[in-house]
Order: C-alpha cells, then sequence, then structure tokens
C-alpha cells in the first residue's frame, strides 16, 4: 500500500482515528435497540450487585453470576452502563459499542508504532500508518466482532481485549519513550484490569516479553535485562488474576448447559479441528451462529491431522519467534489468545466464535501483512506500477464493505430473544438444542403452537435430548396428553441431571397420578422429595395421591404443612379448602378457597370449588334461619320469626320451605287480627310484615297505617315510633333491618 507523502502523510494519523470512529458508529448504530438475551437474563438482568456504581467495591461482585467473583473490572462496567440505561438496554449497548471502538483504535495505535520499532522500521515504517489502518478497520468490521460488541452480557470478553491491546500498546511506547516510567505504569496498569475482566488475559505478559525480544531486544534474555521492571510488573498482575481463579468460584460447564458437557479429553481433542474452524469464519464468515455445535472429533483423522497441523504452526510460529520474524507475532498473538478456553478445560461451550474476539487481530494483521507483500513488497516506489497500491486498496476496501454488511445484518438477531434463538436454529437445523430453546423463548411469549412446533423439532433432530423431551412433555401435559407426555418424561428421567431436578418427579408423578398409575406415581413423588423433601408441588401431589387412595387424614396433614411452609401455593388452598368442604367445614373451607382464587385468579378449579362452598354455606345458613322463624313463630312470635324468615329469603330467594312458612305465618297473623277485640296495632303490624316479607308492599303499607292509626288512638307514641320506622322500610322495599354481613354472605 503506498504511503502517503510530504503534508498528506502528516495528515494521515489524524483522520484515520476518525474515519474507524465513523466506521464504527456507522455498522453498530442498530445494535443500540437490541434486546436482553440468552445469559443476559442470568448473569446481567438479575444482578443485585450492579445496580449501583458507587461505592465501587459493591458493584464489582456477582459476576458472571451471582455465585461467582472472578471478573470484577467488567462487572464495574455493568454497573456504569446500568446506571446510564438500567433496565433499558440501549446504554449497555453503547458501552459496548465504545469499548469495541477504543480497542480498535489501540489496535489502530500498536500496529503504528510496533511497525517503526528497529528490527522492522526499516522495511514497514514507511507503510505503518496504512498497514495499521487497513488491520484495525478489518478487525473492526468483522462480524465476529458481534458475539462481543452487540451480546451484553460478553463485553467482558471485549473488555479483556481492550486491556490486553492496551497494554502491548503502552509497553511498545515504553520500548522507544524515554523516560519509559509513565508508558510502562500505564501497561501494568491495563495488564492488571484485563486481569480483573477475563482469565484470557494470562498470556499478554508473555506477548510483551515476545514483542521486546523480537522487535527491539532480540532475545529473551536482553529483554529481560534491559526491562526487567516493565516485565517483572506486568508477570505480578498473575497474582490478582490467581486470586480471582483461586477464590472468585471460576464457572466450568454451567447449569443450562448440562446437555453439552464434555469430558477434558473429549473436549481438548476437539479444540484442534475447532482452530481452523475459527480460521475459516475468520476469512469466509459464513455459517456464523451465537452458537456453534461441533461434534466431538472421533478417530484418527478427525484428531490426528488437526493436531499435527496445529502442532505444525505452533512449531512455525516457535522458530519464527525464535528467529525474529516479525510474521510469527500475529501468530503468537492468535495461539495466546485462543489458548485459556481452547485447551483441556472445559467450558459450557465446545466452541464459541467469540473467543475470537482478540485472536481475529493477529489474523487481520497477517492477511493484510500478506496483502502488503504480495502486491507491494521488493518494488521500488518510482518503478512500481500504480496499480499495484490500488489494487491493494481496493481488496480491503471490498473486504472492509463486505464484512461491513454482514455485521449490520447479524446486529439484527438481537433486536428480540426469539430472533437471537430463531438464528441458532436456522444455522443448525439438525441441532436439538437451537430448536429447544427458540421454544422455550416462543412458549414464554405465549406461543404455545410454535413453541410445541419446536420442541417436536428438537426431540425429531434430537430424540434422545432430555431437556427439549422434557419442555414437549410439559405442553403435552396442558393440552391433557398424558399418555404421551410419560413416554417423553421417560427420555428426560435418564438424564443424570435431570433425574437430580425434584421438577422432573413432579411432572413425571402428576402424569403417572392423571394416569391412576398410583404405586409408580408414589414411588415417582418420594423419589423427588428425597432430592428435595420441602418441594410444594411434590407434596401437593403426594396429598393428591392420598386423595385418591382415601386417606384423607394424612392428605389434610401434608396440605396443611404446605400452607404453613408455602404461602403462594393456590393449589394447596384450593385441596385443602375441598378437603374441608367435605367433611363439611364450610366456614373453613371458604377462605382457603378465596385465598386460592386471589393467587390464581383464573384457575377454573378454585372458582367453581369457591362458589360451590359459598352457594352451600349460604344455604346452611338460610336453613339456619328457616329452622329458627319455624321455631319462633310456633311460639306464637310472628314477628320474630318472620324477621329469620326474611333473612333465609335473602340468602336464598327461591327457598320454598322458607316461603311456604311465611305463607303460614301470614294465615296466622290473619286470623289474629280477625280474632282480635282489643285492637291491639302490633297484631295489624304483624299482618303488615307477613305481606312485607311475601313482597306485597301496598298491603304491608295498608296494614301499618292502621297499625299506626290504633297506635296514636291509645295514645301509644312508642309502639307508634316503632310503626313509622317499619313504614319507612317499606318505602324502600325491605321488610326489616339488614344484618351488617348480610351482604358479605352473598356469593
Amino acid at each position: 500500500m503506498k504511503p502517503p507523502q510530504g503534508s498528506e502523510a502528516r495528515e494521515w494519523p489524524r483522520w484515520a482515528p476518525l474515519l474507524l470512529m465513523a466506521v464504527t458508529a456507522a455498522i453498530y448504530a442498530n445494535s443500540l435497540h437490541g434486546a436482553w438475551v440468552y445469559d443476559d437474563f442470568t448473569s446481567v438482568v438479575p444482578n443485585e450487585s450492579i445496580r449501583k456504581a458507587w461505592p465501587p467495591w459493591e458493584a464489582v461482585y456477582g459476576y458472571p453470576s451471582p455465585k461467582h467473583f472472578d471478573r470484577p473490572v467488567a462487572a464495574y462496567s455493568l454497573a456504569l452502563t446500568w446506571a446510564l440505561s438500567g433496565y433499558e438496554t440501549w446504554g449497555h449497548h453503547l458501552g459496548s459499542v465504545l469499548v469495541h471502538l477504543l480497542a480498535t483504535l489501540a489496535l489502530y495505535g500498536l500496529i503504528r508504532h510496533a511497525l517503526r520499532l528497529p528490527a522492522v522500521a526499516e522495511v514497514f515504517a514507511p507503510a505503518a500508518d496504512a498497514l495499521a489502518l487497513a488491520a484495525a478497520l478489518l478487525w473492526c468490521v468483522h462480524p465476529l466482532g458481534v458475539a462481543c460488541t452487540s451480546f451484553i452480557v460478553q463485553r467482558a470478553q471485549s473488555l479483556m481485549a481492550l486491556f490486553y491491546l492496551l497494554t502491548l500498546y503502552a509497553s511498545v511506547r515504553a520500548f522507544t519513550v524515554r523516560p519509559p516510567g509513565v508508558w510502562m505504569l500505564l501497561a501494568v496498569l491495563a495488564c492488571a484490569l484485563g486481569m480483573g475482566c477475563k482469565q484470557d488475559m494470562v498470556s499478554a505478559p508473555v506477548m510483551v516479553l515476545f514483542l521486546d525480544a523480537v522487535l527491539v531486544s532480540g532475545s529473551l534474555r536482553e529483554a529481560l535485562r534491559r526491562r526487567w521492571v516493565l516485565h517483572l510488573g506486568l508477570l505480578a498482575c498473575w497474582i490478582p488474576l490467581g486470586f480471582l481463579v483461586a477464590y472468585g468460584g471460576m464457572p466450568t460447564i454451567v447449569e443450562e448447559a448440562v446437555d453439552l458437557a464434555w469430558t477434558r479429553a473429549e473436549y481438548g481433542r476437539t479444540q484442534f479441528g475447532n482452530i481452523f474452524f475459527y480460521l475459516k469464519l475468520a476469512a469466509w464468515p459464513s455459517g456464523l451462529s451465537m452458537q456453534h455445535y461441533r461434534p466431538v472429533a472421533e478417530g484418527w483423522l478427525e484428531v490426528g491431522l488437526p493436531a499435527a497441523l496445529v502442532f505444525g504452526m505452533l512449531a512455525l510460529t516457535g522458530w519464527g519467534l525464535w528467529r525474529r520474524r516479525c510474521w510469527s507475532l500475529p501468530m503468537a498473538l492468535f495461539f495466546m489468545a485462543l489458548a485459556p478456553s481452547t485447551s483441556l478445560f472445559p467450558t459450557g461451550e465446545i466452541a464459541d466464535e467469540r473467543r475470537m474476539y482478540l485472536p481475529l487481530a493477529g489474523v487481520c494483521v497477517l492477511a493484510v501483512g500478506g496483502i502488503w507483500y504480495v502486491l507491494l513488497r521488493g518494488s521500488a516506489e518510482s518503478s512500481r506500477p500504480r496499480w499495484k497500491p490500488m489494487l491493494a486498496w481496493l481488496a480491503v476496501i471490498a473486504l472492509a464493505l463486505l464484512w461491513s454488511a454482514l455485521t449490520v445484518r447479524r446486529n439484527r438477531i438481537f433486536e428480540n430473544h426469539a430472533a437471537f434463538w430463531r438464528s441458532v436454529a436456522e444455522a443448525y437445523p439438525d441441532s436439538p438444542r437451537g430448536h429447544n430453546n427458540l421454544g422455550i423463548v416462543l412458549e414464554r411469549l405465549g406461543q404455545l403452537p410454535e413453541a410445541k412446533a419446536c420442541f417436536e423439532q428438537a426431540v425429531k433432530v434430537g430424540p434422545e435430548h432430555a431437556w427439549a423431551n422434557l419442555n414437549l412433555a410439559n405442553l403435552l401435559l396442558r393440552e391433557g396428553r398424558t399418555e404421551e407426555a410419560l413416554r417423553h418424561l421417560e427420555v428426560a428421567r435418564r438424564e443424570p441431571f435431570l433425574a437430580s431436578r425434584a421438577g422432573l418427579h413432579l411432572n413425571y408423578g402428576a402424569a403417572l397420578l392423571q394416569l391412576g398409575r398410583l404405586e409408580e406415581a408414589d414411588r415417582a413423588i418420594r423419589r423427588g422429595l428425597e432430592v428435595d423433601p420441602n418441594h410444594a408441588g411434590l407434596r401437593i401431589n403426594l396429598a393428591l395421591l392420598r386423595i385418591r387412595e382415601e386417606c384423607w387424614d394424612e392428605a389434610r396433614a401434608l396440605l396443611e404443612e404446605t400452607v404453613a411452609a408455602h404461602g403462594g401455593e393456590a393449589e394447596a388452598f384450593a385441596y385443602l379448602g375441598w378437603l374441608h368442604a367435605r367433611e363439611g367445614r364450610l366456614a373453613d373451607a371458604l377462605p382457603l378457597l378465596e385465598r386460592a382464587c386471589a393467587l390464581k385468579p383464573q384457575w377454573d378449579y378454585a372458582l367453581e370449588n369457591r362458589q360451590r362452598v359459598a352457594g352451600m354455606l349460604i344455604a346452611q345458613r338460610a336453613d339456619a334461619h328457616v329452622r329458627t322463624g319455624w321455631e319462633r313463630c310456633g311460639k306464637g312470635k310472628l314477628e320474630e320469626g318472620l324477621r329469620e324468615l326474611y333473612y333465609a329469603l335473602r340468602l336464598a330467594p327461591d327457598h320454598a320451605l322458607a316461603k311456604h312458612y311465611v305463607s303460614v305465618a301470614r294465615q296466622k297473623a290473619e286470623e289474629n287480627m280477625a280474632l282480635d277485640e282489643t285492637e291491639d296495632p302490633m297484631k295489624a303490624v304483624d299482618l303488615a310484615a307477613a305481606f312485607a316479607v311475601e313482597g306485597e308492599w301496598d298491603e304491608a303499607r295498608r296494614w301499618a297505617e292502621n297499625a299506626l292509626l290504633l297506635a296514636k288512638a291509645a295514645h301509644d307514641e312508642k309502639r307508634a315510633q316503632t310503626v313509622r320506622d317499619r313504614l319507612a322500610l317499606y318505602e324502600q322495599k325491605l321488610a326489616f333491618p339488614l344484618p351488617a354481613l348480610d351482604g358479605g354472605a352473598r356469593p
């Protein structure tokens, strides 16, 4: 690539960073509205430790999960962006894009200054700015970077890469600047911060030593002799890293990926092929996916050939470092940045493209250097054909435009959680996990038919996939297809991890219970209680089993214990209420059923039983009023008896016996009125009350007015006032004053 001359050469470094900034902003602008996806929901969204950025020592715990403390710097960066936008994702995406931009600028500065170091200055210094811009540009726009830039939880990887590149940049500046103290301090500080981002930073001190030995000092011994303070300071950064690894609880295989767990041997031998898989994605980024499902390598051809090639590349890198060949440095960066995750220490994924974020920088440097060497190296500028530098820049620009378009398109998979997993399922249609996880997301969105189709596809391509079988079984249970669900549950039970989870035994026991296979259900439920003795669902199912067996006392005891220990289980309240109602304890049953309805307002079982029990309770109370009313009428206390009968009819308007007794009481009142020779106003009041209870308001008012005239004629003001009060009630179409709880007793 032809370097600019004169004033153009002075302006080049000034606008190059601006170009990188503009390009980064352009290709990642559509990522700012990306949603929370996948591990964001376990490491970021529920993480209480990042809710506030001050004091900082309280914000560095609990990342990458609430149980671990091994990435404090990455955790604090999330706390800062949380302070910016909280649950809104735009601030977190903005922070990740800023990290990517700074890493791009750090790579640009590193290459510019590294190519001016003594060992390569004569050859590369004239083209240093152009080579730095081209390599940084290609690295910035490569779609592999999306895995760490648009995926919020993976900021630990990009932040580690930023501090890794800053460590190299500051060290390179320290090689040439006098005095080097400030740059040495910055290098050590960047290295220490990188160790607090991710364990992949471990190789940074060694990489600085290689840079020094190859490009400046001439040997490792001379590099250590000249700059022992710098190298010792960088090596000292392993101390905090060791503390974080030893005491931070560094996770290996996460629970969510248990179906992808491997032995160290399986994981290690597969990584040889993965290295070439990563190189293929770097050179030709087709088939990118946020989850790669690489099969475990088996046999000499799948293991031996890639291993031989990898060891050959390592040997070539080692020879190049020993012979001080500059091309060996980006190769060394590639291998050392990949080594921590691509080795014998299993992680949750056997292959993951985010691991290529930093190693990709070495690949881009080699690619740009290769283009420069093939087209421009070895020819004098005066005699160089003009088409050569133009062709070189056209190649870089075309590649950058292509990769930029792919990056913009890849950002769209973060628009929502379903789009994220749909992209995985489309990339690996023969892998059950992508279909299964897409189904989980769709189920949470309420799209049950689509979710079921995903689970069925997952089971189709992976018949033994435990999680897919379990999820499909759960949907089938909701549809009442118990026999079919049971077959899938039996497959899920073969997975040791799932077999250790109480939830599987809960569903399996429930299915057996529905099918009437009580002995098998009892064994399944008891197996689940061995795993979790206090599991509410299992205790409820055991109570249902005891109900089926008519062991009423044991069932009641189980439900009472569950209600006492788990106040939010609607099923426990509902079934205990049913038991009380069965025993005739309606007053005890109704509050329990009311509580069940409050916890699950749309649950038909609780609603129907509450209505039934309330109706039974009302009928019970109405019967009590009828009995009391008839007893008092029989004793000649017509007013008191009619009052009780009126209350009975208020509770149960169609109560036939109450209506009959009211009719009998009215006839008795009429007889009393006909035989009355003393003109007692209360006889007329009784007859008025009988008509009022029957709803004959005109007759009730006529007899009440007669009673009022009789009371006035007898100068009995007390009885006159009683009659006036009764007339006021009749105007309201009420026979007697209502008790305070009358309205609340009705269903």
